[in-house]
């Protein structure tokens, strides 16, 4: 069953205040034992502000109870900013990445096995 967490709270992104909500509800991910929050945040926007506005950023999104926290191999250096940005909260939160896409770093045929297994240890790291 899903639930509720934090306190009704309001958040500053870029000078401006905004309340965005009261209590994050929760909902089981599938048939796994993990809650994560109804709101996901969407990380394929965040290599082009600061390091330090990042790492803010993702310190709020946790700060309100928003948990999951969703990214891609083929979004560049997102998820190495991810993981320096909250390496102390690594608990706190629930990555889903998408993987199978062709980057830089990753050549083959799209989605096919070799591509999807080079993407899953990629983002493990």
């Amino acid at each position: 069953m899903g639930g509720v967490t934090g306190e009704p709270r309001s958040v500053v992104f870029h000078g401006t205040a905004t309340v965005l909500f009261g209590l994050m509800e929760t909902t089981p991910l599938g048939s796994t034992e993990l809650q994560v929050s109804r709101l996901g945040f969407g990380a394929a926007r965040i290599d082009a502000d600061p390091e330090e506005e990042v790492a803010t950023l993702l310190h709020r999104t946790l700060d309100l109870g928003i948990n999951l926290i969703d990214t891609a191999d083929c979004y560049a250096l997102r998820e190495e900013r991810i993981g320096r940005a909250l390496e102390s909260r690594r608990q706190e939160m629930v990555l889903a990445t998408k993987c199978g896409c062709l980057s830089d770093e990753v050549q083959g045929v799209a989605y096919s096995r070799a591509v999807i297994k080079e993407d899953v240890e990629n983002s493990l790291r």
